[in-house]
């Protein structure tokens, strides 16, 4: 199976950077299809990543910021959707994820399985 219709593309049609989201779609199906040339001297499917993708960061909250720059101030649940943080490493993943959620006000809740999120009216009842 293989991607037919990017979806985030087409709701992006009219967006000002949609071309550049449709370059790197295409240059994720040629990843997915391994058009893309190996680096021969690791004898594996490592791909090199061209520099203009790359972020390099010391400082977790640094790349949080550059990512989500209104993080804090930000109550619309789209904001966290807009913009990804990819990294290859779960321990990097939670990492990122308890730095964020402690810029988040108020107490956290974690919730084992859910498919909505609690508005903050019904929270009050």
């Amino acid at each position: 199976m293989s991607l037919k219709i990017n979806m985030h593309l087409l709701y992006n049609a009219n967006k000002p950077d949609a071309a550049e989201q449709e370059e790197f779609a295409n240059w994720l199906l040629k990843v997915e299809e391994e058009h893309i040339p190996t680096v021969d001297e690791m004898k594996c499917n490592i791909i090199q990543l061209s520099k203009d993708i790359i972020l390099s960061f010391q400082d977790i909250n640094t790349l949080i910021y550059f990512i989500y720059p209104n993080l804090s101030a930000s109550s619309d649940s789209q904001y966290l959707v807009k913009y990804a943080i990819l990294v290859s490493k779960n321990e990097h993943v939670n990492a990122i994820n308890t730095a964020i959620m402690t810029q988040f006000p108020g107490k956290a809740i974690k919730y084992l399985s859910t498919d909505t999120i609690e508005s903050q009216t019904d929270s009050n009842y």
